[in-house]
């Protein structure tokens, strides 16, 4: 198996066998279980020219989100624009989210 603990903590890209692209952070590795856990992915997906970073799951919390290593084919440290783009737009989300239950 790949050696993964390095990228705990950082913003990774996911891809999976599928062909589906995911950015997120990588939280923890279960070498037994063989799945890793992400939190707050986003969805890659091209938009006209534009490469643009969509909600992974629109019904259901993402904070913590688990997958199977048979379902991936590659996961590597996303690069630093990237990251910075991935990291700002979870930012975000999370001031709308506290915005949403303040306003309750």
């Amino acid at each position: 198996m790949l050696d993964l603990k390095k990228f705990i903590g950082e913003v990774v890209t996911i891809k999976s066998i599928n062909g589906d692209e995911v950015v997120a952070v990588l939280i923890e590795l279960h070498d037994k279980e063989k799945v890793i856990t992400v939190t707050n992915p986003k969805q890659v997906l091209i938009n006209n020219t534009e490469v643009v970073l969509t909600p992974f799951a629109l019904t259901a919390p993402t904070d913590q989100v688990h997958f199977k290593l048979t379902n991936v084919f590659a996961v590597m440290k996303s690069f630093p624009q990237t990251a910075k783009e991935y990291l700002e737009l979870v930012a975000a989300d999370y001031e709308e989210l506290e915005a949403e239950t303040e306003d309750k």
